[in-house]
């Protein structure tokens, strides 16, 4: 079986986790992202602070339960990917508790996002 992991749980993660069932509805898919909650508007930070919006979980854009349950995805959150090993299609992920996990794949995605740069001014 086909088996695609997706490293990244924020909005491109989601998106081709999405893309790949709708695709292939056989295929199985993981996610694993190094944060607890799964895509949410990071956007929406400074609203939080400010009281603008009331509660954390408004942030929240994609359901959990709608991945896993309806969608058949697995999300391995609160997890970081250790190494990979692209000669042998295998990653070692780890998680919180520091509990290691080997995970074959036959497809990669790397959705892990960008970090800013400060510009000096």
């Amino acid at each position: 079986m086909e088996k695609i992991i997706i490293i990244g749980g924020g909005i491109a993660g989601t998106a081709a986790a999405i893309s790949a069932r709708r695709t292939n509805g056989n295929v199985q898919i993981q996610v694993i992202d190094h944060e607890r909650y799964m895509q949410y508007s990071r956007c929406g930070l400074p609203y939080l602070v400010s009281g603008e919006v009331k509660e954390w979980t408004e942030l929240i854009q994609q359901d959990e339960d709608l991945l896993r349950k309806r969608l058949g995805i697995e999300l391995y959150l609160s997890t970081s990917v250790k190494k990979v090993d692209t000669s042998n299609n295998r990653l070692i992920a780890v998680d919180l508790t520091g509990k290691e996990r080997m995970l074959d794949y036959s497809k990669l995605v790397f959705a892990t996002g960008a970090i800013p740069i400060r510009p000096t001014v």
